[in-house]
């Protein structure tokens, strides 16, 4: 019997806005251009079973972004369960993303190394503008699952091509007026594994386990990625001693990762340890605050620079 479960079709749109005289066409000109860029879309997604424990869900996206092209793209996966616990799916899914209006427009004085501009910005040691274009991806995964009452894992392997990858490009490398800018890439191919896990010991302690293995690769120069770890993972640890409150402590790892469109130099490998806590007040109210880097570790500034131990508050309220 074919039975159709649920349908979503929701609706979202946004505006980004950029005004600078670094973007002016003109660079002798000092006149300020403001750039807005629009963002409207809509999908639609159907879970259907089947019986006899295979269901699939299928779903289109449609775009409409002021610089770019319109796109629809789509998503189909296929799930069995092989017992009540077990379950494996395999999943196609297209993407598509236009350059937003930091790859475009930005002026940052202060990032990594160097500096960093939007392609479309001429300024400084940047005395051209870049046209960047869309970038659109295909990505295939297949995934077996287990799920019970105190442990739930899941491992997946997937592959991911990229046309026209947007990257942060480094230029006049090694030079007094480096920067940095955004390009496209032609093709770009990631594959690896991705293994999950969390075990509830009771009502108040939890462990979950992430850790991800990747080979992420420019197709054109059969080079490494920069700044992507090949290898990444964390373990957390989550105490709930009452219903409304929660502490929780993550021990994150970061590979070693090249720095490098040549893949000679590479930035060492680090570890993080941060802490928080979540405090629910009333269904409409929480509190929120942590501590990220507790143990102050040092990480290397052409990574995108060290802030070291890092306090952060926060509240969230829903009307």
């Amino acid at each position: 019997m074919l039975c159709l479960i649920s349908r979503d079709s929701p609706r979202i749109q946004g505006k980004e806005k950029r005004k600078s005289s670094a973007i002016n066409p003109n660079p002798q000109s000092t006149d300020f251009i403001k750039k807005v860029v629009e963002y409207k879309s809509a999908f639609i997604q159907d879970e259907i079973d089947f019986g006899q424990g295979w269901s699939a869900n299928v779903g289109a996206r449609y775009d409409d972004i002021s610089n770019a092209d319109q796109k629809t793209t789509f998503k189909f996966g296929v799930l069995k369960a092989l017992t009540e616990k077990t379950r494996i799916r395999a999943n196609y899914s297209q993407g598509y993303r236009a350059p937003d209006i930091a790859e475009l427009y930005v002026v940052a004085p202060y990032f990594r190394d160097a500096r960093r501009f939007g392609s479309e910005v001429i300024f400084g040691p940047k005395q051209h503008t870049y046209k960047l274009k869309p970038e659109t991806s295909e990505t295939l995964e297949l995934a077996i699952a287990h799920t019970s009452e105190q442990f739930n894992a899941e491992i997946a392997a997937f592959r991911n091509v990229i046309h026209d990858k947007i990257e942060l490009v480094a230029k006049n490398d090694g030079k007094p007026n480096k920067y940095y800018t955004s390009e496209n890439l032609d093709k770009v191919e990631i594959k690896g594994l991705e293994l999950s896990s969390v075990y509830q010991f009771n009502e108040k302690w939890a462990v979950n386990l992430n850790s991800v293995w990747m080979e992420p690769i420019n197709k054109m120069t059969d080079k490494n990625l920069t700044y992507t770890p090949e290898i990444s993972a964390s373990i957390g640890v989550d105490y709930q001693p009452i219903e409304p409150f929660s502490l929780n402590i993550t021990g994150r790892y970061i590979g070693q990762q090249y720095i490098d469109e040549t893949n000679n130099q590479k930035i060492s490998d680090y570890s993080l340890v941060d802490v928080g806590f979540n405090y629910r007040i009333n269904k409409q109210m929480r509190i929120y605050g942590g501590i990220n880097n507790l143990t102050d570790s040092s990480v290397d500034l052409k990574i995108g620079g060290d802030v070291g131990r890092y306090f952060y508050l926060g509240t969230n309220y829903k009307f």
